[in-house]
Order: C-alpha cells, then sequence, then structure tokens
C-alpha cells in the first residue's frame, strides 16, 4: 500500500469545502490523498473517486429568523465535537502517516499535526468567529485566541479572497473546480430558460433560512 502522502481533512458543514477541496486535489494528481470528512461532504468526496473516511458528525445549528439560537449551549457541543474530531485525527495520523496534513477549517486535525511536527496547510475564509455575545463571547474569545496560535503555527493560510499576503497567510482568490461546460451549456443543462438569478449562501441553516426568505421576495 503506497504511504499516504495528503491527510486531508476538509470540514464537513455544508459542501462548499469539500468543492473548494476537490478543485485543489485536481491540481495534485499522482499525489496520495486521504481525505476525513463527513455527511454530505464526504459523499460528494467519494463520488470523484477519492478515498475519504465519513467520521466527521458536527452539531447542528439552531437558527431561528436568522439568528443563532442558545449560542453558549452551542459553543459547549462544539467544543465537545472538536475534542472528538482530535480522537479522530490522532487515530489517523498515527494509522497513515501523512507527510503533510491540509486542513480546510477544522482545526483539531492541526492541533495534532503541529505537536507531531507534520507540516501543516490551512484552508480558511475566517480568521476568528463572533457567533456569540454576553458570557458566551468571553468563551469565545479564549477560543479565538486558540485559533490564531494555531493559525501562526501553520505553514501556509490559504484565504480564498483577493488582497494582500501576510506573513504566512496567502490570498488566493476564489477556489472553484473547473467546467466542460460554457455558460450557455449550463444554462441549457439545468432548464434555465428564463431569467435567472443565482442565490448563493452558506451550507448551515442560516443558508436554508435565507434561501426561504428569497424565495418570498
Amino acid at each position: 500500500m503506497n504511504q499516504t502522502e495528503i491527510g486531508f481533512f476538509c470540514s464537513p458543514i455544508g459542501l462548499g469545502h469539500a468543492s473548494r477541496d476537490i478543485a485543489i486535489s485536481e491540481f495534485l494528481q499522482g499525489r496520495n490523498i486521504h481525505f476525513v470528512s463527513g455527511i454530505g461532504a464526504a459523499k460528494l468526496i467519494r463520488q470523484y473517486g477519492y478515498s475519504v473516511n465519513d467520521d466527521y458528525h458536527p452539531p447542528n445549528f439552531d437558527v431561528q429568523n436568522g439568528i443563532l439560537k442558545g449560542s453558549l449551549g452551542w459553543l459547549w457541543k462544539y467544543y465537545r465535537y472538536y475534542n472528538d474530531c482530535k480522537k479522530i485525527s490522532q487515530k489517523f495520523i498515527d494509522n497513515e502517516k501523512p507527510r503533510v496534513i491540509v486542513s480546510d477549517e477544522d482545526f483539531s486535525s492541526l492541533t495534532i499535526a503541529q505537536q507531531k511536527k507534520i507540516p501543516s496547510i490551512l484552508i480558511t475564509d475566517i480568521l476568528e468567529t463572533h457567533f456569540t455575545s454576553g458570557i458566551g463571547s468571553i468563551i469565545e474569545k479564549k477560543m479565538n485566541k486558540s485559533m490564531r496560535e494555531i493559525i501562526e503555527k501553520c505553514n501556509t493560510v490559504i484565504v480564498p479572497e483577493t488582497g494582500s499576503d501576510q506573513e504566512n497567510i496567502k490570498r488566493v482568490g476564489p477556489i472553484v473546480r473547473s467546467t466542460r461546460y460554457s455558460r450557455d451549456e449550463l444554462r441549457k443543462k439545468f432548464g434555465f430558460d428564463k431569467k435567472t438569478v443565482v442565490a448563493s449562501v452558506g451550507g448551515t441553516n442560516a443558508g436554508k433560512f435565507l434561501i426561504e426568505k428569497i424565495i418570498q421576495v
């Protein structure tokens, strides 16, 4: 069996992370890549022919009227999920012994990689979070501090937006999958024969809320 060269840890929240990670992997042909993700993201990655462990199952966002409810409770659930993911990452890295860890917003795998002195690359849209207020914001600030420390230890941080690079942060612009079809061919394929407005939203329940509101317009 060939050694896993790249351990690719992909956030299972929505399909956006998996989509761009597939796009990146298409440029790494010939490399032995093994993914760790979960639910719909793992299914999409597998459809593109990559090896993937369906191990990550994050807590749901309780979004009502576009607002995250019970944010303090959600932070606690996410903290427990993070610790579960650390155990999963530890087992994967011990078994597969990858040469490089690439993480798309999965900080648990970066923690293990950095403990083991394995080169690590982070792909992320956000450099800190702002989910909570009140008491929860105090906890979140500490979590953001830990996140910044992990980011600083990464060999490279890839941010898919335009802008200037700084230290280990590289802003590369949008990361998208290539397509064999033209715009007109895609419109015909999906039956978009009328004037079309594309609404791009996130993969959490907040995205569902936004889609429902757009339909009402």
